[in-house]
């Protein structure tokens, strides 16, 4: 038999459960930057790397042997790339989200504050550019202006302009979900929660049905004196 390939695989970390009350609801853990993480990680992977060549320059110093310098140097340089992705995965924040027939609870971490909305009222996920976008590309801005004048070329790294806010408008109120840095990331995470709350919704217009289906089994509904499936 051909097996499909599940539309809930990779990240972000997603899992089905069953509610008290019979329903189908999700489980999904979203592991993402922040802007600030993001440039914390930056900073301490560049650090790592100034430090490491550092100590290079230090044993040339010390000793009078360039191996040192080859060594430490080295793994300073050609290593920074690496440095700053075990830096962004290890500032990376967790957030839960619950999404049940009747509810959708969010978690900031696994020991966090929750917070639950009521699903029934109309709703919708969105996108939202990062309030402080508008502020850091005029400070770029300025800070370019500046470099004309004195005739210098830095590059200044977007941090909140490259990031998002992912909203629950709640009766038309904005509830900002989680703060993601890089856009890519933050449509992949915005698709699976999308793709979530239109299973559970679909469900629940059915009442008892099982909503979409995922499977070919999900297409039949209960008939009488079905054999229950055991798990």
């Amino acid at each position: 038999m051909t097996q499909y390939k599940s539309p809930f695989e990779g990240l972000p970390l997603t899992e089905e459960f069953t509610t008290a009350n019979g329903g189908r609801a999700y489980k999904i853990t979203v592991k993402a930057l922040t802007p600030r993480r993001a440039r914390i990680a930056d900073i301490l992977a560049k650090g790592l790397s100034v430090y490491l060549v550092i100590v290079g320059l230090g044993l040339l110093a010390h000793d009078g042997e360039i191996s040192g310098l080859l060594l430490y140097g080295g793994i300073g340089v050609l290593m920074h790339g690496t440095f700053r992705k075990w830096f962004k995965e290890w500032l990376e924040k967790t957030t839960i989200i619950e999404i049940a027939p009747e509810s959708l609870m969010v978690q900031d971490g696994p020991r966090g504050d929750v917070r639950i909305f009521d699903r029934m009222h109309a709703h919708r996920f969105a996108l939202v550019q990062h309030d402080r976008a508008v502020d850091e590309q005029r400070e770029h801005e300025y800070a370019q202006r500046q470099d004309q004048l004195g005739r210098r070329a830095v590059w200044r790294k977007p941090y909140y302009q490259d990031s998002c806010f992912i909203s629950f408008e709640y009766l038309g109120q904005r509830n900002d979900l989680l703060e993601v840095y890089g856009r890519k990331d933050a449509l992949a995470i915005l698709a699976r929660l999308k793709a979530c709350d239109e299973i559970v919704e679909a469900q629940a217009r059915k009442g008892k049905g099982k909503g979409i289906a995922l499977t070919p089994a999900q297409e039949w509904g209960d008939q009488p004196g079905d054999i229950p499936v055991l798990p």
